[in-house]
């Protein structure tokens, strides 16, 4: 049941990704960008710095090897939220360089838009989002460990990757995909390695 409704969401989020490539992700931008200098646009500019995967990997990393002969559970727990991150990101930049997507400031400065495949380049590295990847990745995380407050778990995932368009790095598809990968590596590398183990 659960991978059914995984599936049936996997597939609404691409369509909504797809339609917003086509219809909003232009739109989207370009009013982020005529207001830049509003209030809410800095508070959001303050807070997307939180989307960084070295911000979850190294603490993580950290707990792992403080924990790993004294307990156990922490110990699992940490390497199961490395993994989760690290691996998240491993497939994001493997889709970034395929997709070679233009970031919105081309859209913005130059018109360009959509995909030149193949690149290593950051202004076209926009699809999909790693910040979006990274936060959602931890949100899964953290609830399938603790398995409570998912509404601050993933409220604060939104937040954060929402602050991606606003600070007009990413499109609305980037943060959608982005945001998918993150919560489906998490999801698999439990159900797969780590849901036996605490």
């Amino acid at each position: 049941m659960r991978s059914r409704v995984g599936i049936i969401a996997t597939v609404v989020i691409f369509i909504m990704a797809t339609l917003s490539y086509f219809e909003f992700d232009k739109g989207v931008e370009r009013f982020f960008w005529a207001h830049r200098m509003s209030a809410w646009s800095h508070f959001f500019h303050e807070i997307s710095f939180l989307g960084k995967s070295e911000y979850y990997l190294i603490p993580s990393l950290m707990l792992y090897y403080m924990y790993k002969n004294r307990d156990s559970q922490i110990a699992t727990k940490s390497i199961y939220l490395f993994w989760s991150v690290a691996l998240g990101g491993i497939a994001v930049w493997v889709v970034k360089i395929v997709a070679g997507r233009f970031r919105p400031g081309h859209l913005i400065h130059d018109g360009h838009y959509g995909f030149d495949y193949f690149h290593v380049v950051h202004d076209l590295t926009s699809f999909p989002s790693g910040h979006s990847a990274t936060v959602f990745g931890v949100a899964t995380a953290l609830w399938l460990i603790f398995r409570k407050g998912w509404v601050w778990l993933f409220g604060f995932a939104f937040l954060i990757a929402l602050s991606r368009m606003v600070v007009v790095r990413h499109f609305p598809s980037d943060v959608l995909v982005g945001s998918l990968i993150g919560v489906w590596v998490s999801y698999l590398i439990y159900e797969y390695k780590f849901k036996e183990e605490w």
